[in-house]
């Protein structure tokens, strides 16, 4: 790589990369041009598969402010992936390590995306119509809310951009919800919703994580679904 292109690289460092959606976005990113995929993962065992690609991986815990810093050096972008386990109380308390300690020891002028979902807005586990709700309908949607929120006042206090993401159902072919819709489909009539679905693949998260680098979208809240949205049937014509 010459001089001029390594100037216009950006290093976006994924948080979680060991994950579902985080791996397969970080493998997109990685392809690329004028990208380069810091994986951030807890232990070398949970980035076997990205290493074995040809990432460049780091290893370490984000939720200690001691290392935090080390992990996150030299990027221009932190995108956080991270899907913390346990009680209630434990993955709020790992939520609000791991956003303060990204957004406060990322480096300098590094923009930070909080990668968040559209349960954010409260609806319940299995419902069909996108609306805000006062109160969330569920433990995932009430954490994700949470930890939106923290962000913003964590991001406003360092004066550092913030993007918050709320995926749809991502697809991909590393994606659980695409494996399971493929293993389901049979050789028979199929009932489908009418209207259209809150899919995005995870070529199109790498996209935006891409053009948000580049300072191409200015920073807020975003639904991240595909547009032009494809029907329930047009989801299931593409596994069919």
């Amino acid at each position: 790589m010459d001089d001029k292109a390594q100037l216009n690289t950006k290093t976006i460092g994924i948080v979680g990369a060991n994950g579902q959606v985080g791996s397969e976005v970080a493998l997109y990113l990685s392809l690329m041009p004028g990208v380069r995929v810091v994986a951030i993962c807890r232990s070398e065992l949970g980035s076997t598969i990205l290493r074995r690609c040809g990432l460049e991986c780091r290893h370490g815990n984000v939720e200690d402010e001691s290392q935090c810093q080390e992990l996150l050096a030299g990027c221009d972008l932190v995108v956080d992936f991270s899907l913390p386990k346990g009680s209630a109380i434990d993955i709020r308390s790992a939520s609000r390590a791991l956003v303060t300690n990204a957004i406060r020891h990322a480096p300098p002028g590094a923009t930070y995306v909080y990668v968040s979902s559209i349960m954010a807005l409260g609806m319940k586990d299995r419902s069909q119509r996108l609306r805000y709700h006062l109160f969330p309908h569920s433990i995932y949607g009430a954490w994700k809310r949470y930890s939106e929120r923290l962000a913003r006042k964590c991001a406003a206090r360092v004066r550092r951009p913030i993007f918050i993401l709320r995926l749809g159902d991502v697809h991909g072919h590393l994606q659980s919800i695409s494996i399971a819709l493929l293993e389901k489909i049979r050789d028979e009539i199929a009932l489908v919703p009418n209207g259209y679905s809150y899919t995005v693949f995870a070529y199109s998260v790498a996209e935006a994580l891409a053009s948000i680098a580049y300072g191409r979208e200015r920073p807020g809240t975003y639904m991240l679904v595909s547009e032009p949205g494809f029907s329930w049937k047009e989801i299931l014509e593409v596994y069919s």
